[in-house]
């Protein structure tokens, strides 16, 4: 089993650890230290807000509510959503808090009489795209996916941050990254596009292995010596591009199972 890393450049998947990082006040910080601080501070506080609501109404399975406030002045809006979300057997708590500048993002599962945080994760406003909730790897629980697309960069850059909810334990995993991903939870196949200018990227494919993935194969464009296209297609244990070796095949035509990838003129060139 191959497990792999998924950095901007590439299309390979990487771990996220500890997004509950306890914040220090130390003497002497940089204003930029402090407004992050000050960042964290006001978002606890919108929290504690939201959470007495929600503990007003923690006899009930499906409460929604949505508000404006203002925290030291800064304007915030907050979406307070108790439902089924992930599994019919148990409801879990979302509480999203928006300002200008940043996303913060918090899960609680209720149980033993009160609201227990399972998941956090604050990001920038800019290159938050959207976050969705999903079986994704074909377990039939549902996960949640958070959709990050950076405001800096030459190429399409979907980059799908998945956290796979583990029923049993009542947690999130650690994320898993992808680039341009399509999901096919039926078959836990995930197909995607490559980091990289249009025309000139990869297509990858890989398997969902219980919480992990395996690599299946990459495909690039075939070029001759003279880097034209030959209209042929290399397919690959990793990626061409960057490897130049591992082939497997080549083939005269794309599988027809790719066309459904979400975006696939861009691998195709415009």
């Amino acid at each position: 089993m191959i497990f792999i890393a998924l950095f901007f450049q590439s299309c390979d998947i990487i771990k996220d650890h500890n997004f509950n990082k306890k914040i220090e006040i130390v003497e002497n910080v940089t204003t930029f230290e402090q407004d992050s601080i000050n960042s964290i501070k006001r978002f606890e506080i919108g929290l504690e807000k939201a959470l007495l609501k929600s503990n007003a109404n923690f006899d009930k399975n499906k409460y929604f509510e949505e508000y404006d406030e203002l925290i030291d002045s800064i304007p915030f809006r907050v979406e307070i959503n108790l439902d089924y979300h992930f599994v019919n057997s148990e409801p879990h708590l979302i509480i999203k808090q928006f300002n200008p500048s940043d996303i913060s993002i918090t899960i609680f599962s209720k149980d033993k009489g009160k609201f227990n945080k399972r998941f956090s994760e604050k990001q920038w406003s800019l290159s938050h795209e959207q976050d969705y909730i999903k079986d994704v790897n074909g377990d039939g629980i549902k996960d949640f996916i958070n959709v990050h697309y950076s405001p800096s960069g030459c190429c399409l850059r979907y980059l799908n941050k998945v956290y796979l909810f583990d029923n049993s334990l009542k947690l999130f995993s650690e994320n898993i990254e992808f680039m341009n991903p399509t999901f096919s939870p039926t078959e836990k196949i995930i197909r995607g596009i490559c980091y990289g200018h249009s025309g000139e990227t990869e297509l990858y494919k890989y398997k969902w292995n219980n919480k992990q993935v395996d690599t299946l194969e990459y495909i690039s464009y075939q070029k001759n010596e003279n880097e034209v296209k030959t209209g042929k297609f290399v397919v690959s244990k990793k990626q061409f591009i960057e490897e130049n070796s591992d082939i497997i095949k080549i083939i005269n035509q794309l599988p027809k199972e790719y066309y459904q990838i979400n975006d696939i003129d861009w691998f195709i060139g415009f």
